[in-house]
């Protein structure tokens, strides 16, 4: 078993999760994710020979080890900005619905107020009509105060 393999299968596996950003496909987020994985891939797939390299293996595969928890940690952070950036839109869709639901209200409100003020011009218009009758109801009854004095003289 080599050095870090737990990192490495992790590696792998989120390169496979996200390569279809490389085969054009929208498992990655754009040209970071291809160039991550496109290096990823020459770790993996090529077996340098450490004779005639002039790093020791135990070199490169700490490099590769560093290389894997940098690359591992930007994908947790694209995560994190994915998921952000679905809360913000989710919240934008909530605001738009709320910015229709209130402009229903106030047009609601528009039609209710001149239902109100056509209501209140009619409540006017019986008032003045319930005056008139008062009066005219008040010149009856001294009227007939009036007509029942003259009978009694």
């Amino acid at each position: 078993m080599r050095l870090g393999s737990g990192i490495f299968a992790a590696a792998i596996q989120l390169t496979e999760e996200r390569g279809g950003a490389r085969r054009g496909g929208s498992g990655g987020s754009g040209e970071g994710s291809v160039a991550a994985a496109s290096f990823l891939e020459f770790f993996f797939i090529f077996d340098l020979d450490f004779d005639f390299c002039w790093l020791s293996s135990q070199h490169f595969l700490t490099c590769k080890t560093l290389f894997l928890l940098l690359l591992l940690r930007r994908l947790s952070k694209e995560d994190e900005i994915r998921e952000k950036t679905a809360k913000f839109d989710n919240a934008e869709k909530c605001l738009t619905t709320l910015k229709l639901e209130l402009k229903a209200a106030e047009s609601k409100i528009r039609s209710s107020d001149t239902e109100v003020s056509s209501l209140r011009i009619e409540i006017q218009e019986l008032s003045e009509k319930l005056k008139i009758e008062n009066v005219k109801a008040q010149s009856h009854e001294r009227k007939q105060w009036f007509f029942s004095r003259r009978r009694t003289l």
